[in-house]
């Protein structure tokens, strides 16, 4: 999860959720602790984005607010992802330097919780020490690999569930999205949207159910 905190009290509250099939991205826009508007954007196996949740953000702030207000909020978002992805980037970057000044492995861990610690809206478990060091270790790991922008969640391919789904067309630049088909089954919406030639420099294709 993750929250990004915009003007005028208002923030977006972001979730990675799986589905039966493949994952989604959920956003809600929340203002005194109320939630006022909610959407998604479904994925089958990449996003394509500049960074986590921008798609189903910016979808959640052109449906919400007016047109002549989308920017301000748009350009809130983008500034204070920067900001919180470079400082997740360089703690994931020391917490990975345990692998290489420590020996054991106790100590290999232990270097690496207290340099994640420290990163804001990262709150270990309170059984996280009676863990087995096996998962203790792949956990930190795979906390570092999403720091450092290497995981990538890939899911099995789908089934029909009998709905039907549009392809969405994102772009990175500001343009509003477009949907450019319409009708489809899930496997054939997943389909579209593994192939090549459905994303591009500052611009991909996304699914999301009618």
């Amino acid at each position: 999860m993750k929250t990004f905190n915009l003007p005028n009290g208002y923030k977006i509250v972001c979730e990675w959720k799986k589905t039966r099939t493949a994952f989604k991205h959920t956003a809600r826009i929340e203002q005194a602790g109320s939630t006022v508007y909610e959407t998604k954007v479904c994925y089958l196996n990449r996003t394509w984005e500049r960074f986590e949740f921008q798609s189903v953000a910016q979808k959640a702030i052109r449906a919400y607010f007016k047109e002549a207000d989308q920017k301000k909020y748009i350009d809130a978002l983008d500034k204070q992802d920067q900001e919180g992805d470079s400082a997740f980037k360089t703690i994931a970057t020391i917490a990975s330097l345990g692998d290489i000044f420590c020996e054991k492995k106790e100590d290999k861990i232990a270097w690496k919780k207290r340099f994640l610690a420290k990163t804001p809206g990262i709150d270990f478990p309170e059984d996280f020490d009676q863990l087995p060091e096996k998962e203790k270790q792949r956990r930190l790991d795979g906390a570092i690999k999403i720091g450092l922008g290497q995981d990538k969640p890939k899911e099995a391919p789908a089934q029909d569930d009998g709905k039907t789904y549009k392809i969405v067309r994102f772009y990175q630049d500001g343009r509003p999205r477009r949907t450019i088909k319409r009708g489809l089954n899930l496997a054939d919406a997943q389909a579209h949207c593994s192939k090549e030639e459905t994303h591009g420099e500052g611009w991909f294709d996304g699914y999301d159910e009618e």
